[in-house]
């Protein structure tokens, strides 16, 4: 097994399912209930679609933080060389959004990045990609914002068994990081996609591998 995939999979946990809905893949985030999550799910205006967005056909969502003022979403951008990036707009004094800012090459790689998620405590940032260390398909990640010198820091993949060699997109979890819901291809067949709303494991039991040399 390669180094990369004992990391992974270093700290085991159950996924503890509280809910499992198989639905048709457009629209699957309407199954989200988004009461203590600090903010709502929108459908990306025309005006924030590049000509490469329209292109794509995708039914792009954003996330909308209620605390910070600020949108969340992702696009093939002005360009269109590369992926998918994550972008923000912020709300400013005269109550316009900005420009949008590309997030970064430390979120963004040359692969594509997808479904941002801002949590409550407005420095965690959940995200979908098919780059950085993601083990097939989209894989979640997590990263957070340092205040002090104004970077975000490295993402982290969420391990098994959140992740799965399929696509696991749009991770939201509550202001406590109790519960958490996301969705994925990985039991379904055709247009449909499983949304789970998972019980969060705090303290996953870190496994050790030997090696077989």
């Amino acid at each position: 097994m390669c180094n990369n995939g004992i990391e992974l999979i270093k700290y085991i946990s159950d996924l503890i399912v509280l809910e499992n809905k198989k639905i048709k893949s457009n629209n699957f985030y309407y199954s989200y209930e988004l009461g203590d999550f600090g903010g709502s799910i929108i459908v990306k205006p025309d005006e924030y679609k590049t000509k490469y967005d329209k292109k794509g056909g995708d039914k792009d969502i954003m996330f909308l933080s209620n605390k910070l003022g600020v949108i969340y979403y992702s696009s093939y951008g002005e360009k269109g060389k590369s992926g998918k990036d994550i972008y923000m707009i912020k709300k400013i004094e005269d109550g316009n959004w900005s420009e949008p800012i590309n997030l970064g090459p430390v979120i963004n790689t040359p692969a594509d990045e997808d479904y941002p998620f801002i949590h409550p405590d407005s420095i965690s940032l959940y995200f979908c990609s098919k780059g950085h260390n993601s083990m097939g398909g989209y894989d979640i990640f997590k990263s957070v914002y340092d205040t002090i010198s104004k970077t975000w820091g490295e993402p982290v993949n969420l391990d098994f068994p959140t992740n799965s060699p399929y696509d696991d997109i749009l991770y939201i979890t509550d202001t406590n990081e109790n519960y958490a819901y996301f969705a994925s291809n990985r039991e379904t067949f055709g247009d449909k996609i499983s949304v789970y709303k998972i019980q969060v494991d705090k303290n996953p039991i870190e496994k050790q591998f030997n090696s077989l040399d």
